[in-house]
């Protein structure tokens, strides 16, 4: 009578009782009966089948319930960013303590003036305008705005930032948008 492989009854015991195991001990008996020739294949694959099959719904509850939880909150995936319509480029946005910091570069090739900024929060419509108004905005250069939102450090909004050319009047005021997001 042949012997049964220690591992492979291990597999079938250990599959049952913990899963992972299971199949990790069905993988070794697998190896070790290539090499000595025992019995216990069967069991082996038994061990490896039922920790398998037991092992995955677990890991989906685990899964289910992180997002189902919020640990993998969406929004913390998605890293700050701004964006804005021409003639202006947002390289940097950063929210700390509810303060948000929007940097915003001039490219439209000319001078600005009376440039203001609000932030409208998506969720409830709650504008928060920045404090900072300036005049005499070169091209290229880049200014910060400082908007006071009070949400914490997750956020997400509507960038309208009011300017006109210089030469001009406030009576021509153009509004270029764009949207921040804040992670």
């Amino acid at each position: 009578m042949t012997k049964t492989n220690t591992w492979a009854i291990l597999a079938l015991i250990f599959g049952i009782i913990i899963p992972p195991l299971g199949i990790i001990f069905a993988l070794i008996a697998f190896s070790n009966l290539k090499k000595t020739g025992e019995e216990g294949k069967g069991l082996a694959i038994a061990g490896l089948v039922i920790g398998i099959v037991l092992t995955l719904p677990a890991i989906l509850l685990i899964l289910g319930g992180i997002v189902f939880f919020g640990v993998l909150n969406p929004t913390a995936m998605v890293p700050s960013n701004c964006q804005i319509s021409a003639p202006f480029d947002c390289p940097d946005a950063m929210l700390n303590n509810g303060l948000a910091k929007i940097s915003i570069i001039n490219n439209g090739g000319q001078t600005y003036m009376g440039a203001k900024m609000t932030v409208t929060d998506y969720t409830t419509d709650q504008i928060y305008p920045c404090t900072e108004t300036y005049d005499n905005w070169n091209n290229g250069e880049q200014k910060v705005f400082n908007c006071k939102v009070n949400l914490g450090d997750n956020f997400r909004g509507n960038i309208d930032l009011k300017y006109y050319s210089e030469g001009s009047s406030v009576t021509f005021t153009k509004t270029a948008n764009g949207e921040v997001v804040f992670t």
